[in-house]
């Protein structure tokens, strides 16, 4: 029986119906392309068509540097008419995935608030120059070295006032606003973003995801169409900015931020 003919050849960080994010090994850049070609070969490919790398990185373009945000280091061509983006690369991995591989072992709560308070600076500073992330989550940000955090994944974002930047996709359920007897339409796209922030910083804090131990999509959707959210346990020093998100409290993440660093700065001092 043979192995993976890849295996050492290169490494696979992340898959999604439309990308693979992979790079060389020893490499600190990574490369995210609707397939994977090694030496010009392709190896994979995604036949499900998603948001372009083009208007992704014309978002990166707008959004800048910020330590808080992971680097872009623009579009290649891969292989003759197929291109790719390159980023930097995530020294520990996805936020969520790590949670979940480490949910028995979660850092003291005063790191975690300060992870919370990273994922909201990036948020707001996102909201700053007008991006909506429009898929706010912790499958979308980074752990980097002394797990610092980084947001990242563009694809489905737009630009507040920009015709030419349209919205893909949307938030997953774990972090979607319920309706509360409203239209769709009614509802502004900063509470939504404002509400996604509220479960990031549940998770993070919490170190699970919402609804857990349930998993069943069903009943998940059942319960945010019913508006039934995850109980916020009452020692979580961050219940109330939690809440605040999750019954549109606040008007911009900003205010989070406030909140949480001196959130953050209590929960440091605490034994």
């Amino acid at each position: 029986m043979s192995g993976n003919p890849l295996a050492g050849k290169v490494e696979v960080l992340g898959q999604t119906l439309t990308n693979i994010v992979y790079c060389l090994p020893g490499e600190t850049t990574v490369l995210k392309a609707p397939g994977l070609w090694l030496d010009g070969k392709c190896e994979d490919r995604r036949t499900q068509e998603g948001p372009s790398l083009e208007k992704e990185e014309k978002i990166y373009n707008i959004i800048g540097g910020h330590p808080r945000i992971v680097k872009c280091l623009g579009l290649v061509d891969v292989v003759p008419g197929v291109i790719g983006l390159k980023l930097e690369r995530a020294t520990i991995g996805c936020v969520r995935s790590y949670i979940l591989d480490h949910r028995d072992d979660p850092p003291p709560i005063g790191e975690r608030l300060r992870m919370a308070l990273e994922f909201a600076e990036g948020m707001a500073y996102l909201h700053k120059k007008d991006v909506i992330w429009h898929d706010a989550s912790t499958r979308n940000a980074l752990f980097f070295d002394d797990f610092h955090i980084k947001l990242c994944d563009f694809g489905a974002s737009f630009v507040k006032g920009r015709l030419d930047f349209e919205a893909d996709q949307g938030y997953d359920l774990l972090s979607e606003l319920p309706l509360r007897g409203r239209e769709e339409d009614e509802i502004s796209v900063e509470a939504k973003e404002l509400f996604a922030l509220g479960s990031a910083i549940f998770e993070i804090t919490e170190w699970k995801l919402p609804f857990d131990p349930i998993d069943d999509f069903e009943i998940i959707n059942r319960m945010v169409s019913e508006d039934k959210l995850t109980p916020i346990p009452e020692d979580n020093p961050a219940r109330d900015i939690i809440d605040g998100c999750w019954q549109e409290r606040y008007g911009r993440a900003e205010s989070i931020v406030e909140d949480l660093r001196a959130m953050a700065f209590v929960g440091a001092c605490r034994p």
